[in-house]
């Protein structure tokens, strides 16, 4: 580090002498300027966490092209996260089960899955799984929230 160079708080502190120069050399004095030398994206995010009820208490991704070819269907969502306490939960849906039908419809996506929850708020329906090859049927009750 240069004498001139101080480290502080994520600045560098540079000293900068001004001088005029005339027949003789007269210092005039010192100013100081703080210059940024890093600047990491992680100091603008924010996260918010909101405690909330869940209407079934799963959370699903799409399939994977493998999983797809496995099961030799375009159709199911994985379940990612089963929150305890919920339906689901109570149910013993098991996160990496594979949803295939929600009340007698096939799951075509994410989305539709959402769409299908909505529409059947306050009512219980039959959910058809495949864990590991084996087909499961769950009854749960979906939430009014």
């Amino acid at each position: 580090m240069r004498p001139w160079q101080n480290r502080f708080d994520g600045l560098i502190l540079a000293n900068l002498c001004l001088h005029r120069l005339s027949s003789v050399f007269q210092k005039l004095g010192t100013r100081t300027t703080y210059i940024p030398y890093t600047v990491n994206r992680s100091d603008y995010n924010a996260v918010y966490f909101v405690k909330s009820k869940a209407k079934i208490g799963f959370l699903t991704e799409p399939l994977d092209d493998e999983t797809r070819r496995r099961l030799e269907s375009n159709s199911g969502v994985r379940v990612d996260v089963v929150v305890e306490g919920t339906p689901a939960f109570e149910a013993d849906i098991l996160p990496g089960d594979i949803l295939v039908s929600f009340n007698s419809t096939a799951v075509r996506s994410v989305e539709h899955y959402q769409e299908l929850l909505q529409s059947y708020s306050g009512d219980s329906v039959d959910l058809v799984f495949n864990r590991d090859g084996r087909i499961i049927q769950k009854t749960v009750v979906v939430r009014k929230l």
